[in-house]
């Protein structure tokens, strides 16, 4: 299908069409950390969220910031700022992920002379003071980006990119119960790069092509609608290597859903 191919292309080009959006539309890129930012926020203040994956090649520089222990995502992209690979964004903001997070953070302070924004939301949401200390963090990050992009986040913008975003989430589901519905109506690598443009594609360009897909799915069925049903959980910050998720093809499996933070 030629419009599938647009979302394969993810993950050859992850940022061309974020950098296409900012060329043509005069936003600022923001590069967003997994896993819990507001970027309804960031697309409220004006800007373009994208969230910064690293990449395939090997690390080098990164190794020499961060034990050879640490996730891979906090030595690769550390490796991929110090090689200036991440110059096209105008500011990055980090959610208090983990520990390892806190760490490149801390480090790009010194390293990157750019906006930047650490944002600590409540670790158990449990507690008596959790609303009111995420609260205290959204105000602290709201002003923050109003004052990186200059513009005022009112209740309409913000309520109209809540709607945007919730938009594109109802399509991603659509496309999962698909999936679910139709075991092998997509390769594993297929469905994760759907998934994935969510996260780096502005998501006016994302809804609309995501609707095309869905539509052209509608009359399309499953080549191998028998083989093991697997669902991939995992909590990781990037998406699996397409070579592995090949593996369950070639181990005769087919992936009806997962549980992953680039995917449903």
């Amino acid at each position: 299908m030629a419009i599938l191919d647009q979302f394969t292309e993810v993950l050859e080009t992850p940022y061309r069409r974020a950098q296409s959006w900012k060329e043509s539309h005069g936003t600022k890129l923001l590069g967003c950390a997994p896993m819990h930012l507001p970027e309804e926020m960031v697309h409220a203040a004006g800007a373009t969220p994208v969230v910064l994956q690293p990449g395939h090649e090997p690390i080098t520089l990164g190794h020499s910031y961060f034990y050879s222990f640490f996730c891979g995502y906090v030595r690769g992209t550390m490796d991929l700022f110090l090689k200036g690979s991440f110059d096209f964004v105008d500011g990055v903001a980090f959610p208090d992920t983990c520990l390892q997070m806190r760490g490149l953070c801390s480090i790009l302070r010194d390293k990157w002379q750019h906006y930047l924004e650490f944002m600590q939301l409540p670790a158990d949401v449990r507690k008596p003071d959790a609303l009111p200390v995420t609260l205290k963090a959204l105000r602290v990050f709201q002003k923050s980006l109003e004052e990186w992009t200059g513009r005022r986040i009112s209740r309409e913008a913000l309520k109209e990119s809540i709607i945007l975003y919730n938009e594109s989430r109802s399509l991603m589901r659509q496309f999962y119960q698909l999936c679910r519905e139709r075991p092998g109506l997509l390769r594993p690598r297929e469905i994760q790069a759907v998934a994935l443009s969510s996260l780096l594609w502005p998501k006016e360009e994302q809804k609309a092509l995501l609707r095309s897909l869905l539509k052209e799915l509608e009359g399309h069925r499953p080549s191998a609608p028998d083989k093991a049903r697997l669902l991939l959980s995992g909590h990781l910050c990037h998406a699996p290597q397409p070579e592995v998720l090949d593996l369950v093809d070639k181990a005769g499996g087919v992936v009806v859903n997962d549980d992953l933070y680039a995917g449903y």
